[in-house]
């Protein structure tokens, strides 16, 4: 939709699930691939980054954003 109500998008961001792992004891973030592109847009849409998902609070994890 070119005018997508705000339920809409919450509708969307809302399936999102994140993947999750440990790597050299730190924990590591990522968006599907496969629903990446599709966020990335829909959050620059919004003004947002797509690290709203893949950081953790605190800045503790490291960021990547592909899987």
């Amino acid at each position: 939709s070119f005018r997508p109500t705000g339920e809409a998008v919450l509708e969307i961001l809302d399936t999102v699930q994140i993947v999750q792992m440990e790597q050299n004891g730190q924990t590591i973030r990522l968006l599907p691939e496969n629903l990446r592109s599709q966020i990335e847009r829909i959050l620059t849409l919004l003004g947002m980054s797509p690290a709203i998902y893949t950081q953790l609070k605190g800045g503790n994890g490291v960021e990547n954003t592909r899987v």
